[in-house]
């Protein structure tokens, strides 16, 4: 399903200790949510991140690694190998600590039938209500960093910083500003100008138009090689 061409084979995303010091980043990095759950039952994985994913699976989030995959399928991998994981840094090995053990503890309660049944009674968001910010995306500002290492030795950085909620103002954002290219840019989009159709991802249909549109709204995306 993720990939367009059979002759390319692996696992879907390298795979990472649950805890350990990045000397790139300078900070503990630690499971994240949404890429443990991608690869549940893909590759090893720690305590929490095992007990936690069968049940974010029945959640509506986003397999970042698949998408990943997707697209460097579609692109017809120009570029060349390599592995694609995520994790989230935390600049104290304490606060990793307690994320580990937070995300343990949620998902053991998780685990239990009646506990999980109230939970998602009670605690988590109803079909229908909607989105509700009371307030907080004022000054909300998510950052993401991304690394690489060319065969060169050059290393590649990759910045993204959106001021919102990512999982709806800045995702609304995005919608619409891939609508637009559809309409204003169809003709420059690699959807149309390299034949990328069918079920395609964001990066392999719109390409640096999407970029440059984002870009525009506020929030930023740039990479920069250092030697």
């Amino acid at each position: 399903m993720f990939n367009v061409r059979v002759d390319k084979k692996g696992p879907s995303a390298a795979f990472n200790w649950p805890l350990y010091y990045d000397w790139d980043f300078g900070k503990w990095q630690v499971p994240f949510v949404m890429e443990a759950a991608s690869e549940f039952r893909t590759r090893p994985a720690s305590f929490p991140v095992l007990v936690i994913s069968p049940y974010l699976t029945r959640l509506p989030i986003i397999l970042d690694s698949k998408i990943v995959r997707r697209t460097q399928s579609l692109l017809r991998y120009k570029y060349g190998n390599f592995s694609y994981t995520e994790t989230m840094s935390v600049p104290y090995l304490f606060m990793a600590l307690g994320f580990l053990y937070t995300l343990a503890t949620f998902g053991f309660l998780l685990a239990i039938a009646p506990i999980r049944h109230l939970l998602v009674r009670y605690v988590f968001p109803q079909p229908g209500q909607g989105y509700f910010t009371g307030g907080s995306d004022a000054g909300f500002v998510i950052k993401a960093v991304a690394t690489a290492d060319t065969e060169k030795g050059e290393k590649c950085v990759a910045k993204f910083v959106g001021k919102g909620d990512p999982g709806y103002a800045e995702t609304c954002k995005y919608v619409v500003e891939s609508a637009l290219a559809l309409v204003y840019q169809r003709k420059e989009i690699p959807a149309v100008t390299e034949g990328c159709a069918g079920v395609v991802t964001p990066a392999a249909a719109f390409g640096m138009v999407l970029v440059e549109r984002i870009n525009g709204t506020g929030s930023e995306i740039r990479v920069e090689m250092k030697g």
